[in-house]
Parts: C-alpha cells; sequence; structure tokens
C-alpha cells in the first residue's frame, strides 16, 4: 500500500503510530498456528477416510493440500508439523508401509513446500518493516507537534511531540477533527477550515492562535501547514507542525507593555486615563511629580488626588469628558509645592462600540515647560532610536512618499551593508538590486513588496518570501510584519520588520525532503514489489509444479516404472528444489544489497577482484576456463568492498556461463584509469547479446535464454545494477552476437591523503 494513505478512514481503524507489522500476514501467535496445522492435517484425514473408494492408490497426494495451508497461514513451523502428521496418518490410517520411497519424497515435497512459504512471508515482511521505519520518522520530534489530517481535517496520524504539548494521546484524537484543539470563538469564524483552505490555495500557510489542550489550558501555537499531494496532483491531506509559542508571545507583551510604560514615563506632560465613575485607572509617573498625594492613584477619586480648588476649575471639562465630548482647555492652576503654572489640557473621550462613553483620557502638558519638554522628547526621541538600534530583526521606517528614512542596524547587517546610510533612499531605488518570490516560486512584482502595501496602508503580519540579491544570487527566507502608523488621520510613518527565517525553512525543508525521499523510495519500493510480483509467483511455482508433477507421477505410475524413469523423475524433483533454491537465494541477494547501507571508504579495487576470482574458481574449473587478469597498479577507489566484490563475482559467473556447451571460456579482466575514476573491464567470447535486447539487460527476472541450455534466475545482473548504483558508479555493456560481451563499471577514484 502507499505509505502516505492520507484517505479518511473510520475511526475504528487502529493509528498510524500503532504495530503493524506481524511476523506473517493473518498468523496469530504460535500456538494458533500450530494447532491450525494439527486442525488441517486432522481434517485432511477424515476427508480421506470418508472418499476413500474415490480417491487414488496413493494417499500422500490427499495431505499436499493440508500442507500447502499449513505453511501459507502459519509459515515453516507449521508446514513442517503438517507434513509430518501428514505422514504419519498416510502410514497408519491408510496401512501404505510398504510405500517407503513415495514416503520419503513426500517428506521432501512437503519440506520444500514449507521452506518457499517461509522464505516467500520472510521477504514480504522485510518489505513491511521499512515502511514502518517511515511511519516513526516523525515520532521522534518532541519539540513540535508534527501530526497529518485528510482533506478534510480528520487527524490521522500524530507523534510524541503532539503528545507532549497537546496532551491527547494518539487514540485519543485519531479519526477526530482538527478544531478539537481551537477555542470556541475561533471554531465558530471557520478558522481550522479557512487555514486548511489557504494552505491548499497557497501552497502553504502560517496560522498563530490560541490553542486548547486537553486539561482545558489555553497556549499560543505557532502551526506551519503544508498540503500534501501525488503525482497527479490530488490533494491526499495535510501535515501540521505546531510550535508552542506561549512563553514568546508572553514575553513580548511584557516588552511592550515596558517599552510603552516607559515612554509615557518620559513625558514631561500627565497623562492618564480616567474611568466613567471619575475614578483613575492609569498615570505616568509625572503625577507623583506634580501632586504630593497622587504615588498611588489608581481607583481614586480625581478629586481626592489633585485637590479641591483645581478640581473645581476643571470640573466643568472632566464632565464634559465623561460625556462623551473631546475637550481641549488652557487655565492656570496653582500646583503644591510648584506655583501657579500655565497648562494646556485636552481630553480625550473613550466610547464603546455602541457609542457610550466609558471614560476618558487626559493629557496635560506645562506650557512654562515646554522648552523643557522640548529636551525631554529629544532624549525620548534618542531612547527610541537605541531601542529601534537593538532590535534583533531588521526594522525600517518609511515616509508616505516612499522614502526610507530610518533603519537599524540589524536590517543593515541580515543585507550585508556596510552602514545604515546605504539604506537610506528611495524605496524604489532598489527594485534592481533584489527580486522578491513566493516560496514557491512566483515573482512578486514590485507593487506588491510587502513595504509598499505597508506605506498604501496596509497591515502585514507574517508574509514569508525569498528575497534575492540581483549582483551575486544571495537569498534569504524573510518574514514580514508591519503598519502603517496614522497621525491626524493620515498615513506618518511606514514601520517594517524584516525577521531572518532562513534557518527555520531550511530546517522544514530538510524534513519536507527527508519525507519526500523515504516517500520516493518506499513508493518505488512498492511500485517494484507490485511490478515482479507476478515474475516472483511464477518463477517459484514453476519448480513447485515440476516437483509436484514428477512425484504425482512416481506415486501413481510406480508399478510401472522402469529404475530408469523412477531415477530420470527424482533427478526432476531435486532439479526443481535446486532451482527453487537459487531463486529465494538470488532474491535474498537482491533486497539485500538494496537495504543495507553501503559503507563507501576508499578500497583496494584489485583486492576485490581478487575476492571475485576466488569466488568462482569452482566454475572456471570446471569449464577448463582461461582467465587473463590484466591489473596494473591500481588507484583506491570510493566504495563498499561487499557491493564490488558482488557485482564482479556475478560479471565473472555470467562470462563462465553463457559460453556455448564445447567451446571453451576464455575471460579477461583488465582495470585502466578515467578521468577522475577507474573503469574495470570483463570481457569472454561468449554468445553475445542481440540489439533488441539492450534495454532490458538490467530488469530483475529478464531471462534471454533458455533455462534448459544456460540455467539462472534472471536476477544476477539486477544485483550488479543495484550494487553499482549503491557505489555511485556506472554500469554498462558492449556485445556482438556470437562473438561474447564486454561489461564494465566505473567508480569514483579516492582523495589522495
Amino acid at each position: 500500500m502507499p505509505v502516505l494513505n492520507l484517505q479518511r478512514r473510520p475511526t475504528s481503524r487502529r493509528p498510524l503510530g500503532r504495530r503493524a507489522v506481524t511476523a506473517r500476514p493473518g498468523a496469530g501467535d504460535w500456538r494458533t498456528r500450530y494447532v491450525a496445522a494439527v486442525l488441517t492435517v486432522l481434517g485432511t484425514a477424515l476427508l480421506h477416510e470418508a472418499f476413500e473408494p474415490f480417491l487414488e492408490k496413493s494417499p500422500f497426494l490427499t495431505y499436499l493440500p493440508a500442507i500447502m495451508l499449513s505453511g501459507a497461514y502459519g509459515g515453516l513451523g507449521p508446514g513442517l508439523v503438517a507434513t509430518g502428521l501428514g505422514a504419519a496418518f498416510a502410514e497408519l490410517i491408510a496401512k501404505v508401509g510398504d510405500l517407503f520411497p513415495e514416503l520419503l519424497l513426500f517428506l521432501g515435497a512437503g519440506a520444500a513446500m514449507s521452506w518457499g512459504n517461509h522464505q516467500f512471508h520472510e521477504l514480504l515482511r522485510s518489505f513491511r518493516a521499512s515502511e514502518s521505519m517511515f511511519r516513526r520518522l516523525a515520532a521522534d520530534v518532541t519539540d513540535y507537534a508534527i501530526y497529518m489530517v485528510d482533506p478534510e481535517g480528520v487527524i490521522i496520524s500524530w507523534n510524541a511531540g503532539a503528545q507532549r504539548i497537546k496532551g491527547y494521546t494518539e487514540e485519543e484524537v485519531h479519526g477526530r477533527h482538527c478544531s478539537l484543539f481551537y477555542p470556541p470563538e475561533a471554531v465558530a469564524a471557520r478558522v481550522p477550515w479557512n487555514s486548511l483552505a489557504r494552505a491548499k490555495r497557497d501552497g502553504r500557510a502560517w496560522d498563530e492562535g490560541w490553542r486548547i489542550r486537553k486539561d482545558g489550558t489555553r497556549f499560543w501555537a505557532g502551526v506551519a501547514i503544508t498540503p500534501i499531494r501525488d503525482e497527479r496532483g490530488l490533494l491526499l491531506g495535510f501535515t501540521k507542525v505546531t510550535r508552542d509559542m506561549t512563553e514568546l508571545r508572553k514575553a513580548e507583551e511584557a516588552a511592550r507593555e515596558r517599552y510603552l510604560r516607559s515612554i509615557l514615563d518620559a513625558s514631561p506632560g500627565l497623562v492618564s486615563f480616567i474611568d466613567a465613575d471619575g475614578r483613575y485607572v492609569f498615570t505616568n509617573s509625572a503625577y507623583s511629580q506634580w501632586f504630593a498625594d497622587a504615588s498611588n492613584p489608581k481607583g481614586r477619586l480625581v478629586r481626592d488626588v489633585v485637590g479641591a480648588e483645581i478640581y473645581d476649575k476643571i470640573r466643568p471639562h472632566v464632565e464634559a469628558a465623561l460625556a462623551g465630548r473631546r475637550v481641549e482647555f488652557d487655565t492656570e492652576i496653582s500646583y503644591p509645592g510648584l506655583g501657579p503654572r500655565r497648562v494646556r489640557a485636552v481630553y480625550v473621550p473613550n466610547l464603546a462600540p455602541d457609542g457610550s462613553p466609558q471614560g476618558f483620557f487626559g493629557f496635560v502638558l506645562d506650557v512654562d515647560e515646554q522648552a523643557r519638554a522640548r529636551e525631554a522628547l529629544e532624549r525620548e526621541r534618542a531612547r527610541f532610536v537605541a531601542i529601534f538600534h537593538s532590535l534583533v530583526d531588521g526594522a525600517l521606517g518609511l515616509s508616505p512618499d516612499g522614502e526610507v528614512i530610518i533603519v537599524n542596524n540589524a536590517l543593515a547587517r541580515l543585507f550585508e551593508f556596510g552602514s545604515r546610510a546605504e539604506l537610506l533612499h528611495k524605496l524604489s531605488d532598489f527594485r534592481d538590486l533584489f527580486t522578491l518570490s513566493t516560496l514557491d516560486g512566483r515573482p512578486v512584482p514590485f507593487e506588491q513588496w510587502p513595504i509598499a502595501r505597508i506605506a498604501r496602508g496596509e497591515r502585514i503580519d507574517g508574509l514569508e518570501l525569498l528575497v534575492r540579491r540581483v549582483s551575486d544570487g544571495r537569498e534569504w527566507c524573510i518574514s514580514f510584519g508591519g503598519q502603517p502608523v496614522y497621525v491626524a488621520g493620515k498615513i506618518d510613518l511606514a514601520i517594517a520588520i524584516c525577521r531572518d527565517v532562513t534557518p527555520l525553512r531550511q530546517r522544514a525543508t530538510r524534513l519536507e525532503k527527508m519525507v519526500r525521499l523515504r516517500t520516493s523510495e518506499l513508493e518505488r519500493s512498492v511500485q517494484e514489489l507490485e511490478r515482479y510480483s507476478y515474475p516472483v509467483a511464477h518463477d517459484l511455482r514453476a519448480p513447485l509444479r515440476a516437483v509436484y508433477r514428477y512425484a504425482e507421477l512416481l506415486l501413481t505410475r510406480r508399478d510401472s516404472l522402469s529404475e530408469e524413469e523412477r531415477e530420470r523423475y527424482l533427478r526432476s524433483v531435486v532439479f526443481g528444489s535446486e532451482r527453487m533454491d537459487r531463486l529465494i537465494s538470488d532474491l535474498l541477494d537482491y533486497s539485500r544489497i538494496g537495504q543495507a547501507p553501503a559503507a563507501l571508504v576508499p578500497i583496494d579495487p584489485a583486492a576485490s577482484v581478487r575476492a571475485a576470482l576466488a569466488a568462482v574458481a569452482e566454475d572456471v574449473r570446471h569449464r577448463e576456463a582461461e582467465i587473463d587478469v590484466r591489473l596494473p597498479e591500481l588507484p583506491r577507489v570510493i566504495g563498499d568492498p561487499f557491493l564490488l566484490e558482488q557485482a564482479l563475482t556475478n560479471l565473472l559467473s555470467n562470462a563462465v556461463k553463457f559460453v556455448p556447451a564445447g567451446k571453451k571460456p576464455v575471460i579477461r579482466v583488465s582495470a585502466a584509469r578515467t578521468d577522475g575514476g577507474l573503469r574495470i573491464e570483463i570481457s569472454d567470447n561468449g554468445i553475445g547479446i542481440e540489439p533488441r535486447y539492450r534495454d532490458r539487460m538490467f530488469r530483475i527476472f529478464e531471462r534471454l535464454n533458455a533455462s534448459q541450455e544456460f540455467p539462472g534466475t534472471g536476477i544476477g545482473l539486477a544485483i550488479v545494477n543495484r550494487a553499482v548504483e549503491r557505489l555511485g558508479g556506472t554500469l554498462g555493456f558492449d556485445s556482438e552476437p556470437g562473438r561474447g560481451s564486454t561489461f564494465w563499471l566505473t567508480l569514483r577514484e579516492a582523495p589522495r591523503e
């Protein structure tokens, strides 16, 4: 099945994270498998007794289906148990003690069938285990909640990080909608569905907001949503990567509050907020300097703080502001300890959505102190500039006409400018220096640059774009944010924040690449298994049918067969068993080469050639082959000794084997340096290869010659091709029909120490 099966499934199914690989499809525990084998044979014995008059003389054939069923269900052990019980019933119940040769043949056939079932199930188990490894890929990540939802938002996978952050186990969330984690107001606003729709439309979506844990507590989450599509572009579901940003948000809010408080406290004027009952809610530090009784005015009436004399003068204005009217006035007030002062006051009402007054903001400035206030403002400006330049993220201020009037040090460092002055230009001057594009590569025109949009009055929050410098191609992934600052209803300044999220994006890209790579590998394995399942079954059944056919002839015609015929039939049974064993062995080699990690290190290729020659020495002696080895002093190459030896052994074995009977094999092994590598050639004087077969040579189960003349499984060259691929080399051949072939492979030369 495909690795990423994201189609919506009923909640009664097991979660993806549970163990999905058993020792054998359909098998229970070992007791069940062995009991099933015994019951199958007992049932067969009862059927044999019931239908004995209609059966052949030999009782053994009756038990072969029981052996096949026991082996297919339980594996090697139950298959062997069924074989032994079948033989016992045939001897004891059917009384066939005079059929000792047939009994031995029956036992051999039963063991061969059980072994074949065992090997096939082991191969299938190996594939399923590799699929299970991918399912556990995201399970080890605990810092992020990583889970998948289907196209409707139903949860279908869950990792340990998700359980740690959200508090739910996989069983509790599997099959439930992801809106489970959203607060009621977000669900009512359809935030979960809108986020998925945005990710589907844009190729990716970023969402920040409150989420709810299992215990009811809330946390501030940053969520990256990425759609998953198949090769046809069909939406299979979404991956959601969630990070708990609660502490970061608290720190940011605290920093903003401290910053606002520092600004208001630095103001030389009196700043306050009075509620609808005429009580102070907030005052800046200037109040404690102007009024002796204002060290802690919060919750106290205005009259009690400023005193009866001053309150009588400002009372009409306070009442007007509490009635919802904006008030500006100048008056002279004698402050305790400061004497008479000329002040200018502005009261701005705070209105509820229905228009009712909820209090007012009061701003009072000592006109006599305006000069000193200007000095204080300059100091505050200097402080603001210092804070602006100390920000970790890049920041800039843009005037309404598109002029960059202030940038901080972080922005200059981010884009590698020598000084901030180099950035103080018209925004349009940068259109030839940088290009912007979306994360999927779509260009962003200059008019749609985030800073230009902010200058036009838009608010931008967390918009990620790729910024590329034209001069050298350097590229950053930048998260843009910011908003315009209005004064008297008009845009006075556009503030933009540029956060470099390149490392985070790179990590996300690497994770996505790993997921795609493993998905591709597993899909290729599935396709390969599906493509070759029929040839495997066919080639495994062919020798089994031969064993069955000749065993049947030995059993049914035992009285009429001559000794020569008996021997010929028995040899055919042995030949079929040996062919099945070779096929299974080659399949295991092919699977092992594809799964084992390749240890690519500097190796001596001459040693691998000598090892391969030793491996085929018996075949060379049997065929009286002549081998000419020409190996000059060879450089060390990057490779794996096991894989290189396996590839060379198969090529040498083919060179000896594919020579017509009666013709002496002549083989030449040579090696020579190439540009940056080494080329090893193995030439023979065999039958050669027809041009029409060139594209099929390295496919698995491709046998181009009759098995009677040139025996083989059709897997040898496929093993060579897979081994050379793992070595990072190339493989090829040149051939002329009837005159022989030359196979060659190239490897990379190891760096000199």
